[in-house]
């Protein structure tokens, strides 16, 4: 007879097409990425995504998260935009910069390197 449906495990954004959606010019928001499919950047991810409101500078950053990130943003046709994996020396968290177009939407990823994971801070300023 038929089975069981179950919902797959981990974070609803866990896929681009389910991208949380950030909005403004200074965003803080807290997530984690436990029990999340392996993403672009290789490692467990969730996706979140940005549309700009004016061109500029665009600065991403994971800085006070719990475990070691890698930082990505791509357009939504995923063309890779910007990326780091650890700010500088000594960090384990994320910083990457892009110019952004007033009207396109970016997709973030926040990933785990090394398959690490955890909750992190992203922060979004233009």
């Amino acid at each position: 007879m038929g089975g069981v449906n179950q919902a797959p495990s981990g974070p609803t954004n866990q896929i681009p097409t389910n991208a949380i959606a950030l909005s403004g010019a200074s965003v803080n928001v807290t997530g984690n990425n436990l029990s999340a499919a392996v993403g672009a950047s290789g490692g467990p991810s969730v996706w979140y995504k940005w549309t700009a409101t004016k061109s500029g500078p665009v600065t991403l950053s994971t800085s006070g998260s719990g475990f070691d990130t890698i930082l990505a943003a791509y357009t939504e046709a995923m063309v890779s935009k910007a990326s780091n994996d650890n700010a500088r020396s000594g960090v384990r968290w994320s910083q990457t910069s892009f110019v952004a177009d007033a009207g396109t939407t970016y997709m973030i990823e926040v990933s785990g390197a090394r398959g690490s994971s955890g909750r992190f801070k992203l922060n979004l300023r233009q």
